[in-house]
């Protein structure tokens, strides 16, 4: 065989091999691309409903009862005992001698003041005034005539009527006490003896 033949021989088979590779590089373009899911990719966590079927039922919230609180001790109630600061005064009686005698004499002239209020036209002007009544442990149940208990406090040479609760009243009528306790309120007393800052107590019948 001569040397052109092989050279056309030659050239032919790469020539069909050029063709076949060709043809092969064409089909491969022609070919579809390979189909792409729209679908959404699923949510971390979400499941299919095989999947929500399969998954356990959560366990009920467990039930907790609050305790009562604890029981308090009972506390002791508290009782208010108020007392009169009068009622530790001690009474000065009638005395002839010394300091009983000069507050006795000091009290006597209160009187006529006491005796006014039995007129109908000075009483009346109390009609309707409320009195103020002694409860001191000392008080007496009975005594001859209607009493006040005349509060006194001494200023140094003088005692002052503080205050003239009724002790007994008898069968007078309000309108009479309660003038009688207006007109010995505040009146002050000459007594020799007295000592500032003592108190002292004493009887004044509420007699005409």
């Amino acid at each position: 065989m001569s040397k052109s033949l092989k050279l056309l021989i030659g050239g032919a088979i790469a020539v069909v091999i050029l063709a076949l590779a060709a043809v092969a590089f064409l089909s491969r373009l022609q070919d579809p691309p390979p189909a792409v899911s729209s679908a959404a990719p699923p949510e971390p966590g979400a499941a299919g409903p095989a999947a929500e079927l399969a998954r356990p039922e959560p366990p009920p919230p467990a039930q907790f009862q609050a305790s009562p609180p604890p029981a308090s001790a009972p506390q002791a109630p508290i009782v208010a005992e108020l007392r009169n600061p009068w009622d530790t005064v001690p009474i000065v009686g009638r005395g002839r001698t010394g300091f009983a005698r000069d507050l006795d004499a000091a009290v006597a002239e209160l009187q006529p003041d006491v005796a006014a209020c039995f007129r109908r036209e000075v009483r009346g002007r109390f009609a309707g005034s409320a009195v103020t009544e002694y409860r001191g442990q000392d008080a007496a149940d009975q005594l001859p005539d209607p009493t006040l208990m005349l509060e006194l406090e001494a200023k140094g040479g003088e005692v002052l009527v503080v205050d003239a609760p009724v002790e007994t009243r008898g069968d007078l009528a309000e309108d009479v006490l309660a003038c009688a306790q207006q007109a010995v309120r505040g009146k002050r007393l000459p007594v020799e003896g007295a000592k500032p800052g003592s108190r002292y107590k004493t009887r004044l019948p509420v007699t005409p």
